[in-house]
């Protein structure tokens, strides 16, 4: 199902015109050569510059999903490209100056298929393709100007150990900007499509219309923005046997005003209200079609104060209402939030900070009160050796949970190689239903793929108001899915809270690092948090001693790393241990080389499940001579035990030169990666030869 609106509609029908223009006026400016003003005073384009590229291409790739898909590929490819770019301007730079280009391309390529039965294909696959850009601006210096920016353009990616992707990208974007004294507006229209082909195809259309203006004075400054993002995404993935196919069609409005003003020079008051709604359909070959619509509203407003150099102050408060629809099942929240501060630095060593808040919540599910007080000392010196660090911290809270099922929505998760990123919430609805969790980009428009881009494990599961929980839940990146290495994710579940009453939370915390002869650095951190219960049902869930120590010595070339931390927690026990070395070394002026190693270990106390996780990489770069450079690059990353198992390997490297104006290079470049609880499998050659030249 497709949602249409009417900014999309508008988009569509300006496509036509701004594509049209675009081409005709970036083959213009290529074609038409540098002309003296007294031949052609109205119009002016610079030399144009050139690169040529040309490439050939041997490429060996296996893949496995299941216990039964194999799926073998030979490739040949060659490839020219010649992208020619110049700029100028008609009449005068200030009615339009303009940059453009365009880059035909050829692709030959011959392409071999085999599965595990010994069936074959073979095809050949010849490629044309012409890009090109177009950048004009019109009456720049004017109160109003307009932006036409057009581009088509095909790039084939070849990261050194990551899966081979290519992507063929359509830009078409008019910006239109208004200038008055102390006041600006600009309306933007843009209509994107991209089209990805590696381990994952995707076909992604995204159509935006933006409205931002703003207005100041020396004290004052509004900021107005509104937007509506339509996208239809479409991924296919090889799960299991099967190509799985899903489909996520959304439509996005998000409206925002935000108001700055500084009352004197040391106080300033900042006021936010924000408005989002978003309409997505799901649709996966598997599964019925999945419907979300959710409607959230903002204010905040924050005064901060400098009363002294030492002493300063903040106030802030925050309303939110949110109405969430998932599947015909209908949740609505308020909430409103209150906070004070203040910090004070005594002789320059000593911050005390002391805050104060104050949260409200009413939902279709239940009430929720809670209210907090927070005590900081920092104490920061220069001792004769180095530095000393001391924390101490004190914390008291009052909670009046009468909640039952509870949604949280947008949850940051940061998801590094294959470490799990535990939820913060525990007791998390895992009925199995594609709503249950939901992971998209920062955004919150890309969908992202259990199974595809990311892996879900759950700890000590069990039944609770007739659904199907688990104490705790954590998520993992696929290495070769569509999640960046150390990417932020938001992440949408439902959870369910122990049980309902009141209660009150003490918090003790501690902390001293100490740096000596800026060469080690050791550090250690205790957290205790006692909860006790006042009425209700409402068991205790909070009995937690956390520790965490570690060290980092820093002698010549090497750095070592090491860490011990023990969550003794009700809800969460587990310990982990890290250990990493790291090297770095340049025994000649032309020659540089890193060696890097760890090891971790993580226990989970509660369900006696280990982890091992052992890894190691090498970098070097070697200037054999004048301007001919040897590079490589190696890992090996193995992940074992009860959780997850994972093994990742490669290699890569490359030579470099340049002959006069012509710059060769050669690269080879091996990758084997193994999701062996997903019996899932990837394994590449590679070898490049390319040369190009600029003229």
């Amino acid at each position: 199902m497709t949602v249409h609106s009417d900014s999309r509609r508008t988009i569509l029908a300006m496509k036509t015109t701004t594509r049209h223009f675009a081409a005709g006026l970036g083959f213009c400016s290529v074609l038409l050569a540098p002309v003296a003003s007294a031949e052609m005073p109205f119009f002016y384009v610079e030399r144009p510059e050139a690169e040529l590229e040309l490439s050939y291409e041997i490429a060996e790739t296996d893949r496995s999903s299941g216990s039964s898909t194999e799926v073998h590929e030979d490739r040949n490819i060659s490839r020219g490209e010649l992208e020619i770019t110049t700029r100028g301007w008609v009449y005068h730079p200030a009615l339009l100056e303009f940059a453009a280009g365009i880059a035909p391309k050829l692709v030959r390529e011959d392409l071999e298929i085999s599965d595990g039965a010994g069936n074959s294909t073979s095809s050949e696959n010849n490629q044309d393709f012409l890009g090109y850009f177009v950048d004009a601006t019109f009456l720049q210096y004017k109160p109003y100007s307009l932006n036409l920016y057009a581009l088509e353009d095909q790039r084939d990616y070849r990261t050194s150990l990551s899966a081979n992707t290519a992507t063929e990208t359509k830009v078409y974007r008019g910006v239109m900007t208004l200038s008055h004294t102390g006041m600006s507006s600009a309306l933007t229209t843009e209509s994107r499509e991209i089209v990805t082909e590696g381990l994952t195809d995707s076909d992604e259309q995204l159509d935006t219309l933006r409205l931002e203006s703003s207005a100041g004075t020396q004290r004052s400054n509004v900021r107005l923005r509104a937007e509506n993002k339509n996208q239809d995404r479409e991924t296919f993935a090889l799960v299991g046997s099967d190509i799985e196919s899903v489909r996520t069609d959304s439509d996005t409005f998000d409206a925002g005003i935000a108001h700055t003003y500084q009352f004197t020079p040391d106080a300033l008051l900042t006021t936010d209200f924000t408005h989002r709604d978003t309409l997505s359909f799901t649709q996966a070959t598997t599964l019925a079609q999945q419907e979300i619509d959710t409607l959230l509203s903002r204010f905040s407003s924050r005064l901060n104060i400098q009363h002294r150099r030492n002493f300063r102050s903040y106030y802030s408060v925050q309303l939110d209402r949110r109405d969430d629809t998932r599947d015909g099942e209908r949740f609505e929240f308020d909430s409103q939030f209150a906070s004070a501060g203040l910090s004070h630095l005594l002789y320059e060593n000593l911050t005390t900070t002391l805050d104060v808040d104050g949260y409200q919540s009413d939902a279709s599910t239940g009430e929720f009160e809670s209210y907090r007080a927070n005590l900081d000392f920092r104490y920061d010196r220069r001792i004769p050796w180095g530095n000393l660090l001391v924390n101490l911290g004190f914390e008291e809270r009052r909670e009046n949970d009468q909640r039952t099922i509870t949604p949280i929505i947008d949850e940051n998760q940061a998801l590094n190689g294959t470490e799990l990123a535990f939820f913060d919430n525990f007791n998390v609805v895992i009925n199995n239903t594609p709503t249950d969790i939901v992971v998209t980009d920062v955004t919150g428009v890309t969908r992202y793929i259990e199974g595809v881009d990311y892996e879900v494990t759950t700890f000590d599961e069990n039944v609770v108001d007739g659904n199907l929980v688990a104490t705790s839940v954590a998520i993992s990146r696929i290495p070769f899915g569509n999640i960046a290495d150390g990417a932020t994710v938001l992440v949408d579940y439902r959870f369910v809270p122990a049980g309902t009453g009141k209660s009150e939370i003490s918090t003790q915390r501690f902390g001293v690092t100490l740096d000596l002869w800026h060469t080690l650095r050791v550090y250690y951190y205790l957290q205790e948090a006692d909860e006790d219960v006042k009425s209700g049902t409402r068991p205790v869930v909070i009995d937690d001693t956390i520790q965490r120590m570690g060290a980092e010595l820093r002698v010549g070339p090497s750095t070592t790393r090491v860490e011990y931390e023990d969550q003794d927690t009700l809800r969460n026990p587990f310990k982990r241990t890290r250990a990493e070395e790291v090297v770095f070394f340049q025994p000649h002026s032309r020659l540089s080389l890193s060696l890097t190693a760890y090891w971790s270990q993580l226990h989970k106390v509660d369900t006696r499940e280990d982890q091992n996780d052992t890894g190691g990489s090498m970098n070097f770069r070697w200037n054999t001579h004048g301007r001919a450079y040897l590079s490589g690059y190696g890992l090996l990353e193995r992940s074992r035990g009860d959780i997850q198992d994972i093994n990742r390997a490669g290699i890569s490297t490359s030579y470099e030169w340049r002959w006069g104006a012509w710059e060769p290079s050669i690269t080879y470049s091996w990758l084997d990666e193994e999701f062996t609880s997903r019996q899932t499998a990837y394994t590449r050659n590679n070898l490049l030869f390319k040369i190009t030249r600029e003229f």
